[in-house]
C-alpha cells in the first residue's frame, strides 16, 4: 500500500492549523476591552453635562420665579420676605442638590431708592463643580 502524499491530485488539501492562535484572541479581547472603556467613559461625560444641563435649567426656573415674586411684592415687604444676603427657604427644596439661593441688595441697603438688587443662585454638581446664575433688578416703587 502506498500512501499518497498531501500535495498529490486527488489528495484532501493541507489545512493549516485551524482556529486563532492564544496571541490573536488575546489582541482582540484587549481591543474589545478599551472600545468598551471609551464608550464607558463617554458615556458618564454625557450623564455628568446632562445632569448640569438639567440643575442649570432648573436653578433659571428659581430664579425667574423668585424675580417675578419679587417684582409682585410691594417694595416696602422685599426685605422682610427676602433678607438680606440670607438663603431663602422656600427655594431650598427645589430639586437641586445643594441650591443656595439669595437676594443681595446693594450696599445691603434695603431702604434705598431706587432699591438694586442681584439675585444669586449658586449650586455644585454632580462633579464637584460650583455654578451660579446672577440677574440683577430695581425697584422704584
Amino acid at each position: 500500500m502506498t500512501e499518497t502524499p498531501s500535495h498529490a491530485p486527488g489528495a484532501p488539501p493541507v489545512q493549516a492549523e485551524s482556529g486563532s492562535s492564544l496571541v490573536e484572541t488575546m489582541l482582540t479581547l484587549a481591543t474589545v476591552f478599551v472600545a468598551a472603556l471609551v464608550l464607558a467613559g463617554a458615556g458618564v461625560t454625557v450623564h455628568g453635562q446632562g445632569r448640569f444641563n438639567r440643575d442649570r435649567s432648573l436653578a433659571l426656573t428659581q430664579v425667574d420665579s423668585l424675580m417675578e415674586q419679587m417684582a409682585a411684592t410691594p417694595i416696602a415687604g422685599l426685605p422682610a420676605l427676602f433678607p438680606h444676603d440670607q438663603p431663602i427657604a422656600a427655594f431650598a427644596e427645589q430639586g437641586i442638590d445643594g441650591l443656595d439661593l439669595r437676594v443681595v441688595y446693594a450696599g445691603g441697603d434695603v431702604a434705598a431708592r431706587p432699591l438694586r438688587y442681584t439675585v444669586v443662585a449658586s449650586w455644585t454638581g454632580g462633579q464637584g463643580r460650583t455654578s451660579r446664575i446672577v440677574m440683577r433688578g430695581s425697584r422704584m416703587r
